[in-house]
């Protein structure tokens, strides 16, 4: 998996919703928690994607439990940070969803992308 092509593609996907979802918003705290939902996307991705790394290097059965374990539990911990935000901080709850799903969605499909470049590589590599 190769990181500076991942890092690049979700700053150029980060920067193009960005842009697409600043012509919609109206003030400057709509901004704020924008970046709010993409920091969090931010940081379930970046964590996928070095667990998933790091799991390559391990036998199948193994990569398996360690991706999909991993998935529960940074999708816990979101939702936990979800409640969170929803009971401490008096923001729009609505957009900060929207913002997070957009990212989070985006963000999985290239995660899913390389990991499963890694494993096509993974298995040329073992099969020559």
């Amino acid at each position: 998996m190769n990181q500076k092509y991942f890092l690049f593609t979700i700053f150029v996907i980060a920067i193009v919703v960005l842009l697409i979802l600043n012509s919609f918003l109206t003030t400057s705290g709509e901004m704020t928690i924008v970046l709010s939902g993409l920091g969090l996307a931010l940081v379930h991705v970046l964590s996928g994607f070095y667990m998933s790394r790091w799991a390559l290097a391990k036998p199948v059965k193994l990569f398996m439990s360690i991706v999909m374990g991993g998935m529960g539990i940074r999708l816990m911990l979101v939702a936990i940070v979800l409640v969170l935000m929803a009971k401490l901080v008096n923001i729009d709850l609505k957009l900060f969803v929207v913002a997070f799903g957009i990212y989070y969605l985006l963000f999985q499909i290239v995660e899913i992308y390389f990991i499963n470049r890694g494993l096509q590589l993974k298995k040329v590599m073992k099969n020559s």
